[in-house]
């Protein structure tokens, strides 16, 4: 049987019986790079539902790798519900918080014979109903979400560098993370770790301006953005700083910053203004570095 691959989706506000996003119904599938936010199932399953049959042959029937989960709501299982004794889910780099329940939990599993297996992740283990396997590196604590519906981060927040690029699980089988974030941007294949939930922070970049090395960073968050986004920087020197912003055509639209600036952090808001939604690239140039990056406008 063929996996159905889940990716970089943002599954925002949709309702159903079962599932409020998806329901995984006797087929294997890898769920990756998604936004859960504001679902809801009458029944079962605030954002995803998951039912085997009698011919899964994987391990895990359903693996889920930097998902970000954030106010779904069900009866049973605010954000996932499995239904059967040969679901083992398996989740990796992936945050719950807030996924509400008028009975169960957040991960609820209907089956005493199933396991959920958890590494790498943000998740409250009291708000697991079943077993559950703890594989290591998890964290239980407030995300800080910059945006409570889009979900993204800042480094400020817990979930910042606490992933993993890979991560073998019980049964054996090593597992990978997306070389690409919800946004397309890559992730920090080499030494560096990655960051938990659907974004990689600031994943343009990293090496012209040594961000995990915290020797000079920027940030432009929440992105995706309505209105006004906020980019952070670090100078390590005192520099002549142009900030530019165009749009997919290759078109400046803006230049927020065109100035000398001393040495140390900084702190941009601009203000999209009338300007439609879409995607939008920002150029940041010092005197001895530069990077880009990429936005996106909703309205």
């Amino acid at each position: 049987m063929n996996m159905i691959l889940f990716e970089n989706n943002y599954f925002i506000d949709n309702n159903a019986v079962f599932g409020g996003a998806i329901s995984v119904i006797n087929a294997p599938a890898i769920i990756q790079n998604n936004v859960f936010s504001g679902n809801n199932a009458t029944q079962k399953g605030g954002a995803v539902y998951i039912r085997p049959g009698n011919d899964i042959s994987t391990e895990h029937m359903v693996t889920f790798i930097n998902n970000s989960f954030f106010g779904n709501k069900s009866p049973l299982g605010g954000a996932i519900y499995a239904f059967g004794s040969t679901d083992k889910p398996l989740i990796i780099n992936s945050v719950f918080w807030g996924d509400t329940v008028s009975a169960g939990s957040e991960i609820y599993l209907s089956s005493s014979a199933d396991t959920v297996e958890i590494s790498y992740s943000n998740i409250n283990p009291a708000l697991i109903y079943g077993h559950y396997r703890d594989g290591g590196n998890n964290i239980n604590t407030d995300p800080l979400f910059t945006d409570l519906v889009t979900l993204t981060i800042s480094p400020l927040s817990p979930v910042f560098n606490t992933g993993t690029i890979s991560y073998t699980c019980a049964c054996g089988d090593t597992h990978t993370c997306p070389q690409y974030d919800i946004l397309g941007m890559p992730r920090p294949w080499d030494t560096s770790p990655v960051d938990m939930g659907a974004y990689e922070w600031n994943n343009v970049g990293i090496d012209d301006l040594g961000i995990r090395n915290s020797d000079c960073g920027i940030a432009a968050y929440p992105n995706p953005f309505s209105g006004t986004i906020t980019f952070d920087y670090k100078l390590t020197e005192a520099s002549q700083v142009k900030l530019s912003v165009y749009d997919n055509f290759g078109q400046l639209v803006a230049e927020p910053v065109n100035s000398f600036q001393q040495k140390g952090v900084q702190k941009v808001n601009w203000d999209a203004g009338n300007l439609p939604a879409g995607i939008y690239f920002y150029r940041i140039v010092t005197d001895t570095r530069q990077a880009t990056g990429r936005m996106i406008l909703v309205k």
